[in-house]
């Protein structure tokens, strides 16, 4: 599964999701978070933005597990039953 913005591009690979972009005139990767492969869907923010923001979930067993990545900082195990707003 990929994805792409203007910045970076977004694969599974070795059982992470990893941010692949040029720098310096070298394509260059980092982790995002560790997924399930075959069992993880995601989508990224379409914007130039230096820090990436994705979301997603994955299935693990029977569950499915929703999670956010914004700006840098990992987001886990969302419960998306709660209300967020009253």
């Amino acid at each position: 599964m990929y994805r792409g913005n203007g910045r970076y591009v977004f694969r599974i690979a070795g059982g992470y999701i990893m941010a692949g972009s040029v720098r310096n005139g070298r394509y260059v990767e980092f982790p995002v978070r560790p997924v399930m492969p075959e069992q993880t869907w995601f989508t990224v923010r379409q914007d130039d933005n230096p820090k990436p923001s994705l979301c997603g979930f994955m299935q693990v067993y029977r569950e499915q597990h929703w999670w956010l990545y914004f700006e840098g900082l990992l987001y886990d195990n969302l419960d998306l039953n709660k209300p967020c707003c009253r």
